[in-house]
């Protein structure tokens, strides 16, 4: 991760750390929409975004230490190099708590 804005630690309530992919859903505390089943590293928007898919609103329940519950809806897209080659991923969130 290259860019981890302040309004992404507001929202997952963790400040960006290095922590391997494959234990992101666990120490960010993500979870899918039944709020208690957590995501696995592939199926998370961002990690999607990096392999090249496009992911649409994606509602994603946030719960760790700093965060009780938060709605996210997660949007994802691939980047690519101006010679098409996959270069990684943007990942844009809006919490949608409120709804």
């Amino acid at each position: 991760v290259l860019v981890y804005n302040p309004a992404s630690e507001a929202m997952l309530g963790i400040a960006r750390q290095q922590v391997p992919v494959s234990d992101w859903a666990s120490h960010y505390g993500i979870f899918r929409e039944d709020t208690s089943t957590p995501y696995t590293s592939a199926e998370l928007p961002f990690v999607r975004a990096m392999r090249g898919e496009v992911v649409d609103e994606s509602d994603i329940f946030v719960r760790n230490q700093k965060r009780p519950g938060t709605w996210i809806s997660a949007s994802g897209r691939p980047v690519r190099g101006a010679d098409g080659q996959l270069r990684g991923g943007v990942l844009l969130c809006h919490d949608v708590t409120q709804r």
